[in-house]
C-alpha cells in the first residue's frame, strides 16, 4: 500500500513517540521496517521535501519566468 507523504510522517512520528519497540510499532499497522527505515532516512535528509518529485510538465514550452 502507499502513503502519502503527510501519511509517512505521521507514521514516523507514531513510531518514535512510541513507547513500544520499533518491531512492534510497526507490526500493528503491518509496515516492514525496511521501508519505515527508507522513509525515516529521507525525512532527516530533506524534511518535506523528500516525498515531492518536482517535474516538468511545461516539456519546453516556457511558462515560468525563468533565465
Amino acid at each position: 500500500m502507499r502513503y502519502l507523504a503527510s501519511e509517512k510522517l505521521e507514521i514516523i512520528r507514531t513510531v518514535e513517540g512510541s513507547h513500544l519497540p520499533v518491531k512492534q510499532a510497526l507490526d500493528m499497522p503491518g509496515i516492514p521496517r525496511t521501508t519505515f527505515y527508507l522513509d525515516l532516512s529521507r525525512n532527516c535528509a530533506a524534511p518535506l521535501t523528500a516525498y515531492y518529485a518536482q517535474k516538468e510538465n511545461d516539456y519546453g514550452n516556457e511558462t515560468h519566468s525563468r533565465i
